[in-house]
């Protein structure tokens, strides 16, 4: 009985120790998730390449796989990424996170889909992101906060660069 105990603890223990399962529907949305989440998420970027054009991107078996076992998934939206929120739905999961960035900051389709530029979006999409990996894996809330405290302290300094631009 002691054994199989053990084998429990150390199961449990294993499996807790798994990294978060994050899927960006973009690279610039993973580049983000890795620095905020460090070595606690294992990350897959949809599109990787920047010469990929999203609007004719076709998922593949693999792609809809790694959707639907992600715990937290985020996406551009705006209609920039439309085949992500297909995605999404073809897998309901109501223990997965799901970020849609332009919902976050008021963007709609139509509108300029290149949120990525803007640094208060990336800073919304951070905060959103920290939540979100928090609410899954609340025993390393605090790392997730840490890793979203450095990425928007990195931010200063392109905010610096942007206003110094702006004045001239």
């Amino acid at each position: 009985m002691k054994l199989l105990a053990l084998a429990f603890v150390l199961t449990t223990s294993a499996a807790s120790a798994a990294p978060l399962r994050v899927v960006a529907a973009e690279n610039f949305y993973g580049d983000l998730a890795r620095q905020i989440g460090g070595d606690h998420v294992a990350v897959v970027s949809i599109l990787t390449n920047p010469d990929q054009d999203p609007h004719l991107f076709e998922a593949s078996p693999q792609t809809a796989r790694a959707v639907a076992g992600a715990q937290v998934a985020i996406a551009n939206g705006a209609d920039y990424d439309p085949w992500m929120q297909k995605l999404l739905a073809a897998s309901p999961s109501p223990a997965r996170k799901e970020i849609d960035v332009g919902a976050l900051v008021g963007v709609k389709p139509g509108d300029n889909p290149h949120l990525w530029y803007g640094p208060q979006n990336m800073k919304v999409a951070a905060q959103a992101l920290a939540e979100a990996l928090a609410a899954v894996d609340p025993a390393h809330a605090a790392d997730y906060r840490a890793g979203e405290a450095q990425f928007l302290a990195s931010m200063k300094t392109l905010e610096a660069e942007l206003a110094v631009m702006r004045q001239r």
